[in-house]
């Protein structure tokens, strides 16, 4: 698939099919998802690939959202800021979520290259999942990926795109007109 079909393709899906994929697709979409620029080179996100049905059931519940029951996978996408911390200090947090939103959306761009759907779960109890899964104190917990095939009988409408008349500018802002810079002759230098 094209890079920019892929990357229109992407949604946020709520109804899959029962079919579940390969776990091998899924540790594809993490291994994309490591490829992500991170502050520091640091490379301190964790994942839990879940696909036990009970346990899927204690995430929607962690969530509430009732699609996430009938998932086959959810990934739990973790980190250990402390290596960000280290370099960075009151940085850190800014850094940090710049590094996580990266690696999502490479994770998430990776699913659909391979024919899946997806659904990144922001909110969310972090008690909850930190009980269930006895994750250490420090350690953050940063997003549910629901994944799995869409439902072909009812696929997710693509969004409206705004166009960015109002939110591209140049060179400062307000500026929504490019203006090119003239060229330099010897004699102004």
């Amino acid at each position: 698939m094209e890079f920019m079909d892929v990357m229109l393709k992407r949604a946020s899906v709520k109804k899959f099919s029962t079919k579940k994929p390969a776990p091998e697709m899924i540790s594809a979409g993490i291994n994309a998802a490591e490829t992500a620029p991170s502050a520091g080179n640091t490379q301190c996100l964790l994942y839990i690939m879940v696909d036990d049905p009970e346990t899927i059931e204690q995430l929607a519940k962690a969530c509430r959202q009732d699609f996430v029951r009938k998932m086959p996978w959810v990934v739990v996408i973790l980190s250990n800021p402390q290596q960000f911390k280290k370099l960075f200090d009151h940085r850190a947090p800014k850094f940090m979520g710049h590094y996580v939103g990266a690696a999502i959306e490479n994770f998430l761009l990776k699913m659909v290259d391979q024919g899946l759907a997806t659904n990144w779960i922001g909110s969310f109890s972090d008690v909850t999942i930190q009980n269930l899964f006895g994750i250490p104190d420090g350690i953050g917990i940063e997003a549910l990926i629901a994944v799995g095939y869409e439902l072909k009988s009812r696929p997710t409408k693509q969004r409206v795109r705004y166009a960015l008349d109002n939110r591209l500018f140049f060179g400062g802002w307000g500026n929504k007109f490019y203006k090119p810079i003239g060229k330099a002759r010897r004699a102004d230098i």
